[in-house]
């Protein structure tokens, strides 16, 4: 602000336009989205903060443009309020996400001891220019914790500098899936903005643990095969059965005993 008067006492009143509607912004209670700040000039050229504070957890993929008016004595002074100023606007990022086995391509799959998921990020709404960075976790749909293997969480990233005011890449998640037979896994994903001073600032996210496009399902593991093979005689059941010949070979040469003697005594009568 230029031209002010010292000694003077004013007021910015800040006010949070969408940018698409050219609407005043409502937020999910139904209120105004404002900031004021008053101050007395003590220069004639001064530089003012506005902070506004709000829940933006819906806000994705709009945009939205900060209006003020500056008031001296209650009268209006100034005002800065183009709906299509860029230096005004404030961008919330659209992330949709898709994850799949890279072996099959589908969200259905094997554990194997080499596994690799891709998840594909689809963003809209980004600043161009920006230098971003994408961080992604593997969580155990049972639990909603992080999966961890071998101690360690399954993580992937990739980082990009936007030419347009969307982008789509790949986030890759190499592990050892052999003991996830039959459970589900969700890849969780956070999109960040890398500030001047080179600090991850988190922009947008998806962590939707119920949401299909993340959640990669392992197939149960393989019933094992019934024994069709024939079981060994027991010492038991091998005596029962060497009784049994002895026993039939017993009659047998009783038959016979019986026979001669038969035979014998119709010959001593003839």
């Amino acid at each position: 602000m230029n031209k002010l008067i010292i000694g003077k006492s004013y007021k910015v009143q800040g006010r949070l336009y969408d940018t698409a509607t050219g609407e005043v912004f409502i937020d999910s209670n139904g209120n105004e989205v404002t900031s004021c700040y008053e101050f007395t000039a003590d220069s004639s050229n001064m530089t003012v903060e506005l902070e506004f504070t709000f829940d933006s957890t819906e806000f994705s993929g709009r945009t939205i443009t900060v209006f003020e008016d500056l008031y001296c004595n209650d009268v209006k002074a100034a005002s800065h309020s183009d709906i299509s100023d860029t230096s005004q606007q404030i961008h919330y990022p659209s992330i949709i996400t898709v994850a799949k086995d890279v072996v099959n391509g589908e969200r259905i799959t094997s554990p194997s001891e080499s596994m690799t998921i891709s998840d594909t990020i689809s963003l809209s709404n980004i600043d161009i220019g920006e230098n971003f960075l994408i961080k992604g976790v593997i969580y155990d749909k049972d639990t909603k914790d992080k999966l961890i293997i071998d101690g360690n969480e399954v993580t992937g990233s990739s980082s990009f500098i936007s030419q347009e005011d969307n982008a789509s890449l790949d986030v890759m998640f190499d592990f050892d899936a052999s003991t996830l037979a039959g459970k589900d896994i969700v890849c969780f994903e956070y999109l960040y903005v890398l500030n001047g001073a080179g600090e991850e600032v988190l922009v947008t996210q998806h962590t939707d643990i119920n949401y299909a496009g993340q959640t990669i399902k392992f197939t149960p593991s393989a019933p094992p095969e019934a024994d069709t093979s024939t079981t060994p005689e027991t010492s038991d059941s091998s005596a029962v059965t060497y009784m049994m010949i002895i026993f039939t070979m017993s009659l047998l040469i009783l038959t016979c005993v019986i026979i001669i003697k038969k035979v014998n005594k119709e010959e001593y009568i003839l």
